[in-house]
């Protein structure tokens, strides 16, 4: 069954050794044809001094979603899926959240793997061009992947870095099965007044006080609206 699987998707989709010969002619393509693209296939000799001619990593933008970033809001969510196929690796992914708060992807990259090195090149090509100068505070929003912690500050020292807080409640239903503490944390996360984060937090301890300690250990300007940098100035 599985061969057979391949079989139709060579059929329909091409050999998977042509498509990734074919690649430094689909980014000349990318670019000529579509103003305001970047495509760059970066081979291992591009990665270290002794690496050779084969295919390392791979990143593009198309210009038709660079172009709304200019007036959309200064968020940037980021995450990371496993490619299947003969050929692993890991697919980089950059969306942006327009005024309709619609999602539309920016950039993409194909990695080896997903650590630190990975996520940093690929924050670098993602700022030198898509952000460039335009915005110059943004928050970036994640599911702490690995990596991913380290290499934000490196590229954007100055910038906020958030939580996704499906992907923390979704961990911590895991490990605590109760549906009143989750509702509690969503309540300390989402509320924007200190008062009622503090009494919420306390309620978590005295129900279940190791989900009260997983919970602290978490950095609270990362996931509390309240502490959350750009809006806790203004209480």
């Amino acid at each position: 069954m599985y061969n057979a699987m391949n079989m139709i998707l060579e059929i329909k989709c091409g050999n998977v050794e042509d498509s990734y010969r074919i690649l430094p002619a689909f980014e000349v393509e990318i670019m000529d044809r579509n103003p305001g693209s970047y495509m760059h296939v970066f081979r291992h000799k591009n990665l270290r001094p002794r690496g050779d001619d084969k295919f390392a990593r791979l990143f593009w933008t198309f210009g038709p979603c660079v172009r709304p970033f200019r007036t959309s809001r200064p968020i940037i969510l980021v995450d990371g899926t496993h490619l299947r196929r003969k050929y692993l690796g890991i697919l980089l992914i950059a969306i942006d959240v327009d005024g309709n708060n619609d999602l539309y992807p920016l950039a993409f990259e194909v990695v080896e793997t997903e650590n630190e090195d990975s996520w940093e090149w690929f924050l670098k090509l993602l700022k030198r061009h898509i952000l460039q100068k335009q915005m110059n505070v943004f928050t970036i929003c994640s599911d702490r992947q690995n990596g991913l912690l380290q290499a934000v500050p490196v590229v954007f020292p100055n910038y906020y870095h958030s939580y996704c807080m499906c992907h923390l409640a979704a961990n911590f239903r895991s490990d605590f099965k109760d549906l009143l503490l989750e509702r509690l944390f969503w309540r300390a996360a989402r509320t924007l007044r200190e008062k009622v984060f503090k009494e919420t937090m306390e309620k978590i301890k005295a129900k279940n006080e190791p989900a009260h300690k997983w919970i602290s250990n978490i950095p609270k300007e990362n996931w509390a609206s309240f502490y959350f940098k750009e809006i806790g100035m203004m209480y």
